[in-house]
């Protein structure tokens, strides 16, 4: 374990193989976080947007933001993981395996792609309203599962999904509330006793149990809607 102020990083690459209480200031190279390592406070790039690199090689939680000064230039995670992300996280690019929880606001300049070993994506709003930019889109179609959880809002701004290339699933989970901004398109989404709102165009059937779906003006549903509760 690695008990600090603060650790700066200024070149090369620094591999962090236990637990670490410390935030850590990246000014160029290569973070590598081993599997069943925990950051305790934020992972900052302070050097230029677009540099900077984080690669996740198992399950590990990180409590605060990651790039919150410049975006990094790629977090990447390993397949079979599962990277929780509690802090705010800008990044350019994802290259996304294993399962990922997202906890506060997301840019991810290029997107999130579901590929060969993505498990699930997961934007969780326990600690409050929060905002998930990026396009998320799947390389196969009926592939990709994204879960909407906590007690407050998350709302994603792009699209999610594509033509021909559908995510296989959208849970907004109960006592959740999730808004999406752009069209949606997926196989099943899911809402339970919380609420969605749609304000583009949804691809898919939804299934409502026993919460609220709002549609807004001039947007279409290219489905069924059932109620998931008989």
């Amino acid at each position: 374990t690695v008990s600090a102020s603060t650790i700066d990083i200024a070149s090369g690459t620094v591999n962090f193989n236990g637990d670490v209480d410390a935030n850590i200031a990246v000014k160029g190279g290569t973070v590598n976080i081993a599997n069943g390592v925990d950051i305790t406070g934020a992972i900052d790039n302070t050097k230029a947007s677009n540099t900077g690199y984080i690669t996740f090689a198992g399950s590990s939680v990180v409590s605060e933001a990651i790039g919150g000064t410049y975006a990094f230039n790629t977090i990447t995670t390993t397949a079979n993981s599962t990277a929780s992300l509690q802090g705010g996280v800008n990044a350019q690019t994802l290259v996304f395996n294993g399962d990922v929880l997202f906890g506060s606001n997301t840019t991810i300049t290029n997107g999130i792609n579901f590929g060969a070993n993505s498990g699930g994506l997961t934007l969780d709003s326990s600690a409050g309203d929060a905002t998930l930019t990026a396009l998320v889109t799947t390389s196969t179609n009926n592939k990709g599962a994204l879960t909407i959880q906590g007690g407050n809002t998350f709302t994603a701004i792009n699209q999610i999904g594509s033509s021909g290339k559908v995510l296989s699933s959208v849970t907004v989970a109960d006592s959740s509330n999730a808004s999406f901004s752009s069209a949606v398109y997926a196989t099943d989404l899911t809402v339970g006793d919380g609420s969605a709102t749609f304000g583009g165009n949804v691809f898919g059937d939804i299934t409502l149990h026993s919460g609220l779906v709002t549609i807004s003006d001039g947007v279409d549903v290219a489905g069924n809607i059932n109620n998931g509760d008989g």
